[in-house]
């Protein structure tokens, strides 16, 4: 009998091993999370709410100072629905006058963030949670947005050994940056996960209504940590930078997540400028970042006109649109001597607005200096711009006597002549 004893009391007391082992962690109020949940409420201040399954308050407890001092003056909670010490949290923190912090303009956010395994006492647990609070805030602040946080927002990418992801996804992010910026749709521009000084961050810029934003987002807890607008040049999408005239180019590319390519860049730009493919030469094209904005810098020569673009490279919108004729040089050449300049020597234009070519410059060049090609040697040789114009920069020897000429590129028309004796 004895041994009985001692067998089934090894007996029982595995069993209460194993018990505890499967229920898991003991919440505040001594429950286990299967059977009670963890709600937290952030606004400033961070307050979690533990509840049993029925949906009643078992504990508040301050995971900030803000949020421990609105817990302290709040004492009468135990027992009462989570539906009931939501709103009466957010109407005490709306008398403390943390909704009068505004962010960016409008009020702060007001996350509710359900910890992963929590029961939840119905399927509308988190709806009506939101209901509550967004109905609360009216009387403190009219654009302050609810925000919830429920286990699908976690990013499983981040999981390690079976654990719930530590990290919400990058969609939700998105979703607490529009809310706090109090905008429905936007193209994100830039989106970047990373630590700072050990913060899990999601950096977030994007585009809405002529508008740049700049967010940064806790990506543990979706605080907004950081938030920055800026009205883009030339005002809403739909006009152009130019004041004197109105353009539909901006509404050529589709706005998406995705960069447009050079291609539709530059056929943006041709479009408004009005010229054609054909009569176009680019000088320069490339992809640059402005302040954050993603942009084509575009430039091209059609006729005796310069053309200089900035196009948004995620929504096509004409960001800077300039033109300018190109500048002729008289036809007296300075030089640097006493001597009276020569009569230039013109090329015949080239009618498809390309290089004449080095060759034809320095042609042009010895010919203006009355020298032949054998008595010459040239220095240095480039293609250069300037303020807009291509130019050719020689320099040559001939004698005692150093040469320094400027040839426009596509004219042959010699704009600077210089020389100087080789003491």
């Amino acid at each position: 009998m004895n041994l009985r004893r001692k067998v089934l009391a090894a007996v029982s007391s595995l069993a209460v091993l194993a018990a505890v082992l499967l229920t898991g962690c003991m919440n505040p109020a001594g429950e286990s999370l299967a059977d009670t949940g963890i709600l937290t409420l952030r606004v400033n201040p961070e307050i979690e709410i533990a509840y049993d399954q029925d949906g009643n308050v078992l504990e508040l407890t301050g995971k900030n100072d803000d949020g421990a001092n609105i817990v302290a003056a709040y004492t009468d909670y135990k027992g009462k629905s989570c539906d009931t010490v939501l709103r009466e949290l957010v109407q005490r923190i709306g008398e403390a006058g943390y909704f009068a912090e505004e962010i960016d303009g409008n009020g702060r956010n007001i996350v509710i963030q359900i910890e992963p395994g929590s029961i939840l006492p119905d399927q509308n647990f988190l709806n009506d949670m939101s209901a509550t609070a967004r109905d609360a805030v009216k009387g403190y602040q009219e654009t302050s947005g609810v925000v919830t946080i429920d286990e699908k927002d976690y990013d499983s990418a981040y999981a390690k050994n079976g654990e719930v992801s530590p990290y919400i996804t990058e969609q939700k992010a998105r979703e607490i940056a529009l809310t706090q910026a109090g905008v429905d749709e936007a193209v994100f521009v830039e989106k970047e996960f990373d630590h700072d000084d050990g913060t899990p961050v999601f950096e977030l810029e994007f585009v809405a209504d002529g508008v740049e934003y700049s967010y940064d987002i806790h990506a543990a807890t979706g605080e907004v940590l950081k938030a920055e607008h800026e009205v883009q040049r030339g005002g809403s999408p739909a006009q152009s930078t130019n004041a004197a005239q109105t353009t539909a180019a901006s509404s050529q590319a589709a706005p998406s997540n995705e960069r447009i390519s050079m291609d539709k860049a530059k056929e943006i730009a041709l479009s408004h400028a009005g010229v054609s493919a054909s009569e176009a030469r680019f000088t320069d094209g490339q992809f640059d970042w402005d302040d954050g904005r993603p942009e084509y810098e575009l430039e091209f020569i059609a006729g005796n006109v310069e053309y200089d673009y900035e196009i948004h490279a995620v929504s096509g919108q004409v960001l800077k649109a300039e033109r300018e004729n190109l500048r002729r040089a008289s036809s007296t050449t300075r030089q640097s001597t006493t001597q009276p300049a020569t009569a230039a020597p013109t090329a015949a234009p080239s009618a498809s607005g390309e290089s004449i070519g080095m060759d034809k410059a320095k042609e042009i060049a010895l010919n203006h200096a009355g020298i032949s090609a054998a008595n010459a040697r040239f220095t240095d040789a480039e293609l250069d711009w300037d303020d807009g114009r291509p130019e050719y920069e020689l320099e040559f020897v001939s004698g005692r006597v150093e040469y320094e000429y400027t040839i426009h590129a596509r004219t042959g028309q010699v704009l600077q002549a210089e020389r100087d004796f080789d003491d």
